[in-house]
């Protein structure tokens, strides 16, 4: 919960919601695109997300001084990173259930 109105209304968070849910998207894309036999560059769409976070971030005005968006923004993408093994735990082939009988 933000300590004011003014830190409140930063939108900083907003923003942050909104790369989580464009990396989530990257990542269902990439999932569909491996099954399907498609490229696509998780990657690409990931780095584009962050940009879109990074421009936004940069119209705002009025947040606390003590803010690190780069940080949050980098701590974000890890823990999407690290949540996908949670997600789509079963690799396609096999690779982490080999030798599970």
């Amino acid at each position: 919960m933000a300590p004011d109105k003014a830190t409140a209304l930063c939108g900083v968070a907003r923003n942050a919601a909104a790369l989580l849910l464009a990396l989530s998207r990257c990542d269902r894309r990439a999932a569909d695109a491996a099954f399907s036999g498609v490229p696509f560059d998780e990657e690409g769409c990931e780095d584009a997300a962050e940009t879109s976070y990074d421009a936004a971030n940069a119209k705002l005005s009025g947040c606390p001084s003590c803010l690190n968006a780069v940080g949050l923004r980098m701590m974000i993408r890890s823990l999407d990173d690290a949540g996908n093994g949670s997600v789509y735990c079963a690799s396609p082939g096999g690779a982490f259930l080999d030798g599970l009988d």
